[in-house]
Parts: C-alpha cells; structure tokens; sequence
C-alpha cells in the first residue's frame, strides 16, 4: 500500500503480505497490548523533556501568553506559610498536545514504529499487511485524543480488549491500521521520506502558535479561567500570609476577581502589560481639604506619595495606559491600598492622579502617546494621602494596586510594599 492510501474504516482486506520469519523479540513475554501499554510509557518518558523544555523557551520569549506552567500559591498548614504550585496553562496545554501528535505521526509515518514500539518489538503496518499510508497514519494519530480518554487511555484499551485478538484501539479501527510483532527482517526498507509527512505537525503546532500569539489565547484571564476552578481563593491559597501567586476573591460587586500578588522587588503580569516598582519619593504637602476631611488632613496637611513604574505593553498592538480604566473611568489603573489606621478607621485605597501636585515628580507614567507593542515606559506615578500614612506605607498589607487598562475590572495586580 502506497503512502497516498485513502483513509480505511476498519474492514481488513483478504490478501496478506507473505509471513517472514519472526526475529527474537523480548516483548514476546508480553501480551500484544502489554507490549502497546509499555511502549506508550516509553514514548511518554522520552517526550517528556523536550516537549516541556520547548513550551519552557516559549514561556521565556513569550512570558505573557502562558506557554509554561502558571505560578500560584498553596497554604502549607504544618508551616504556617505558602508554597508554590505551578499548573500548566491553556496554551501551554494546547502545545504539549500538538507536539506529542507530531512525535508519534513523524515516526510512525517515516519507520512504522516510534522508539518505544521499537523497544517493544512493535510496528504499525496496514491491516491488509502492508506499510500504512501518511493518511491512514495520521488517522489514527490525531483519534488518539479520543482513545487517551478520560485518562491514561483507558477509553482506547477497553476497546482493544472487547474487539478481538488484534488489540485495536478506536484509532486503528477508524484508519484500518494494525499494531503487530515487529516481524521485518533487518534489511528491508523503511517508508521513503516524503515531504507531506511535515505538513501535518506543522499544521497543530501553528496553529496552536497562531491562536496564542495572533489571537492572544491566554492574554485574557477573564470568566473563562475563573469559571474553571483553577484558583483557590487568597485565604485558602495563603497569599494573604505573604505567599506569591494567584487567587481569587470576591470583588466589590460581588463577582469573582483574579488577584496576583507578588513581593515589591517582583513584576507583576496583568493580562495587557507587566509592572514594577523602580523606586520612590515622599514630600510632605499642603492639602486644600474641607471640613469632613479634617481628621484624614488636620491642619491642611498631607504627603505626596510617588512610585517611580516601569510598564511592559505585553500585546501585539498599542497599549494606552491611562490614570482611568477604559471599562469604567471613574476607577483608576492605579491605586495605593494602605492599612487600617485610626484616622480613616478602615482600610483605604488612593486613587492615582496624572496631576496629582505641582510638586510631583517628573515624567508621568500617564502620557498621551500610547506604548508600542512590547515597549517599556517608565514614570511617575503619585497618591495624595495623609500625614498618617508615613507610618503605614511598609506596613502589613500596604501595596500598589494595578487594574486592567482595557477590558473588566476582574484581574488585579498587587505589588507588596511590606515585604
């Protein structure tokens, strides 16, 4: 059978290449699926390094799109601290899939075996007897997404055991393939390279590529991660007891809220940009308070709070980052979240402020021109806040506060200032 045979579903054709005889084989100890099972293993630990190590690189070039694992935090009750945990994204999960399709396509299509199969004395040969084809092989290896379900193949191997002594999965009985005792003497020929045997691999894994670079599959941390229960909530995950991560807690409408806290020497990823603390500077000031603010200012008196902020545009196109969020302009981008103290007698947020005073520091992290996709500004930002506020600005839980630039108000960004 050529390599351009059309696709079979399953019916096996009378005629059958001559037997030749058998080499020695150890798998021969084995049952038929025993020996499938084991090289399935096999194939699992040698693909497990390079296929990560790609996603890993990707993750590097790309440390916005979620190619790797993402970072969140675990309470560790015997320490009373947290721990990290990572869990792999969507498109990192899209990515392992496609390359782990290539591996066992590009093998199979080229030798008839992968390196396990090969371990294991197997080769997948047409079920009339001879080579597959490039169709049929990829038949059976993109059908291997439905025989891995719901896990560890286990929708595959019943099939095998309820269908005869051939052990066919779902994906040979679609494509009309075999898995057989690898009985080809040594120096017959493998299949001929072809050249469409790289259209396929190259077809998943751009597309994987094209939808998370393009279309910006993990760029939006929205309903659609919180909807999955992939987040503790902050309490549970102890981000609250000084652990970095993400979590989730209730916002202040009552939906739900992606925090991501990191320590104030860290970066903090939002789903538009990237953000850190340069530096900073505190002037005292004259505050033009009324009567109702006399306990927050008495006297008139204030301090001028400002961070020195780099902002990483993390989008393929241009990102205006102004001092009010585009989805609701009465909340800023930023704000500095201090402590409770008795003067306010609860916790307070202080908006930022493109003009906060004359004597604010110079230039505004907030300019007209909007940054350039994956450029970096750095800037000013400044909060009015009370004398008071000296004292609590290092204090537990003290911290910047960086919200969405476009889009919903359902991802925040927390950059620690205590510790």
């Amino acid at each position: 059978m050529s390599t351009t045979d059309p696709v079979s579903w399953g019916a096996d054709a009378t005629s059958r290449a001559a037997p030749v005889p058998p080499r020695e084989q150890a798998s021969r100890k084995t049952s038929l699926l025993g020996a499938r099972m084991a090289a399935i293993f096999i194939d699992g630990l040698i693909l497990l390094v390079p296929v990560f190590g790609i996603a890993w690189l990707l993750s590097l070039v790309f440390p916005h799109h979620g190619f790797f694992f993402r970072k969140s935090a675990v309470a560790v009750p015997s320490e009373g601290s947290g721990a990290s945990r990572y869990t792999l994204g969507l498109p990192g999960l899209l990515l392992v899939t496609a390359l782990y399709l290539s591996y066992f396509f590009i093998y199979e299509a080229l030798r008839g075996q992968t390196i396990g199969k090969r371990a294991m004395g197997l080769r997948v040969r047409a079920a009339s007897g001879g080579p597959a084809g490039i169709n049929q092989v990829s038949a059976r290896t993109v059908l291997r997404l439905v025989d891995v379900l719901p896990f560890l193949y286990l929708l595959g191997t019943l099939v095998a055991l309820l269908t005869g002594s051939r052990r066919r999965r779902i994906g040979d009985w679609v494509a009309g393939t075999v898995v057989v005792r690898d009985e080809i003497p040594a120096d017959e020929p493998t299949v001929k390279a072809d050249w469409r045997v790289g259209i396929y691999p190259l077809m998943w894994v751009g597309v994987v590529l094209f939808a998370t670079l393009a279309v910006g599959v993990s760029t939006n941390p929205s309903e659609a991660l919180l909807a999955g229960g992939r987040y503790q909530t902050c309490a549970a995950a102890g981000v609250t007891e000084g652990a970095e991560g993400e979590c989730v807690q209730t916002g202040e409408t009552g939906g739900q809220v992606l925090v991501n806290v990191v320590d104030g020497n860290r970066t903090v990823r939002m789903p538009e940009y990237e953000a850190s603390l340069q530096g900073d500077e505190i002037t005292p000031i004259r505050v033009a308070a009324g009567p109702e603010e006399e306990r927050l200012y008495p006297h008139g008196l204030g301090q001028l709070v400002s961070y020195r902020v780099a902002i990483t545009n993390a989008l393929t196109t241009p990102l205006r980052f102004d001092p009010t969020s585009s989805s609701d302009p009465e909340r800023t981008t930023l704000e500095l979240a201090l402590p409770f103290s008795p003067e306010s007698d609860e916790d307070m947020a202080y908006p930022a402020s493109a003009t906060a005073n004359r004597r604010a520091p110079t230039p505004s992290i907030f300019q007209p021109e909007p940054i350039p996709p994956h450029a970096t500004r750095s800037g000013w930002v400044s909060f009015v806040t009370p004398a008071s506020s000296l004292a609590l600005l290092h204090a537990r839980p003290a911290d910047v506060d960086f919200f969405r630039a476009q889009g919903p108000r359902n991802y925040v960004g927390e950059i620690r200032l205590w510790k």
